[in-house]
């Protein structure tokens, strides 16, 4: 960088100063050390009715540097058109994920004749011995 002066009618004019200087930035990027998520789609596109393919995909991931022994628990939810909510809770599921490690699990089913018309909500929560815990969910309406 160089600066200048100029001068006026009441001092000269500075000369010339050059000086170098060097701009360091660090940061470090963390992650939690679980995270969950999940989608779902449906096909064909549009509204979800009878012969609709529902795809619902879950990806868990262990950000740790150590393996974790992690229990999934999964709630699932239904609101009828006339308001009543229906809430099923699941049992537990633990399993162990290296340090590191990430599971993506799909399914996919077909929207029968026989599956009641309302809001269908899935949220699956994930918790580590450490207390860690990390959640997700995802949505659906049947017309």
């Amino acid at each position: 960088m160089t600066a200048n002066q100029a001068g006026t009618g009441n001092y000269s004019a500075a000369s010339p100063v050059t000086q170098s200087f060097a701009v360091t930035q660090s940061f470090a990027v963390s992650y939690p050390p679980l995270t969950l998520t999940l989608g779902v789609t449906s096909s064909p596109s549009g509204p979800v009715t009878t012969g609709s393919v529902v795809t619902v995909t879950g990806t868990l991931a262990n950000h740790s540097t150590a393996a974790a022994t992690v229990t999934l628990k999964a709630t699932f939810s239904y609101v009828s058109p006339s308001g009543h909510t229906y809430t099923i809770s699941g049992s537990s599921r633990s399993f162990r994920l290296a340090a590191g490690q990430t599971l993506g699990q799909p399914f996919s089913f077909t929207i029968s004749r026989y599956v009641p018309r309302g809001a269908y909500t899935l949220a699956l929560t994930a918790t580590d011995t450490a207390g860690d815990t990390a959640s997700g969910s995802a949505a659906l309406t049947v017309s």
